[in-house]
């Protein structure tokens, strides 16, 4: 059985493409530039040399987009497709305001046919994946394929994206507690994680289709380190090039969340918001009053502090934020940048099993 299993990350996508007739440590692996940070870079390289350019495709992580806000200060003009143009906001308004303009498909054939710059937006290219496996000699017969991303959701209008994001995070979590939410066939896609269902369009003649948000595949991945998997109760935390999501768990239980955004966490308040989520006492709004997203705990009353702890676990490309000496750095299968593949494999096959 073949399943490939990718990541999408805001500086990485990590890939694994998983044979069960080899050892996983012998399974390809791969750490490459994800498409935001790709997209971004060739997008300010034309803008600043006075270069037209013609954004189309689908929604996609738009991380590395908040830099080039201001578009219309830049010598080159950005025009955009409606669905191409949500990466940069879901508010179209908001966006036209950025200095984009959004056009219809009949223009965009028309700037194509003048010779205007194309970059299209995704969050995968798979027939550049498969064909760069293919130059390395490997037969490619996949029986499915599993993707994480880090999906905010289309949010009504005039409402906080963090906001809306962590309350679905919470309604979700309240239905199912565990280690394995978030983690979708193609039919049970939320309509509001519009980031996973352009990924599923992108990859319709899939038959077997995993999404998963990408703070969970890290959780789930990270139980494949034997530390952490032996321990029962523990906090897992994943140090994202963009996120830091951290979770109390109870086996595969998850008691208690919270996510933030990266750039706002340093080793002394990662220290302090571990702390409160184990005694249950980190509130939703101290989280996004400070930038980040929210906190959820299931039950306050049942979490009595670090005393029930006996592992803290840290996953992620900046885990360096978090002190080595007091966190145990996970590294399920020898290798902690696959640690969302890891657990991508684990969801798809617990869900194409069932």
């Amino acid at each position: 059985m073949q399943v490939l299993c990718i990541d999408v990350g805001a500086g990485t996508q990590d890939i694994l493409l998983y044979d069960s007739e080899k050892s996983i440590e012998n399974c390809v692996q791969l750490i490459l530039p994800s498409w935001t940070s790709l997209l971004a870079e060739e997008l300010r390289s034309s803008l600043s040399q006075g270069e037209d350019v013609f954004l189309t495709g689908t929604i996609m992580g738009g991380f590395h987009l908040p830099g080039l806000k201001h578009l219309g200060a830049n010598k080159g003009r950005v025009f955009v497709t409606p669905e191409a143009a949500k990466t940069f906001h879901d508010d179209l308004d908001k966006v036209e305001k950025m200095g984009v303009e959004i056009i219809g498909a009949e223009e965009g054939r028309s700037l194509i046919r003048r010779g205007v710059k194309v970059i299209r937006t995704r969050d995968i290219d798979l027939n550049l994946i498969l064909n760069s496996l293919r130059g390395f000699g490997l037969e490619i017969n996949l029986d499915g394929i599993a993707v994480a991303v880090q999906d905010h959701g289309e949010a009504p209008k005039g409402m906080s994206n963090r906001r809306f994001r962590f309350e679905n995070l919470r309604r979700l979590l309240e239905a199912e507690p565990r280690a394995f939410s978030l983690c979708f066939k193609r039919e049970e896609i939320p309509e509001y994680f519009t980031r996973m269902l352009a990924v599923s369009r992108s990859l319709k003649t899939q038959e077997k289709l995993l999404l998963m948000d990408s703070g969970f595949a890290a959780i789930l991945g990270s139980l494949e380190d034997p530390e952490v998997n032996q321990r029962e109760r523990k906090l897992v935390v994943n140090i994202g090039n963009g996120h830091t999501l951290g979770a109390y768990l109870k086996g595969i239980d998850i008691l208690a969340l919270f996510e933030h955004h990266t750039s706002r966490v340093d080793a002394g308040k990662l220290e302090s918001l571990l702390k409160r989520l184990s005694e249950g006492t980190l509130s939703n709004d101290e989280i996004y009053q400070d930038g980040g997203h929210g906190a959820w705990i299931s039950i306050p009353e049942g979490l009595s502090g670090e005393k029930e702890i006996e592992l803290i676990s840290v996953t992620g490309p900046n885990r360096r934020l978090a002190d080595w000496t007091r966190y145990h750095y996970a590294a399920p299968h020898g290798n902690m940048m696959l640690t969302g593949c890891f657990g991508l494999l684990k969801g798809y096959l617990r869900k194409f099993a069932e």
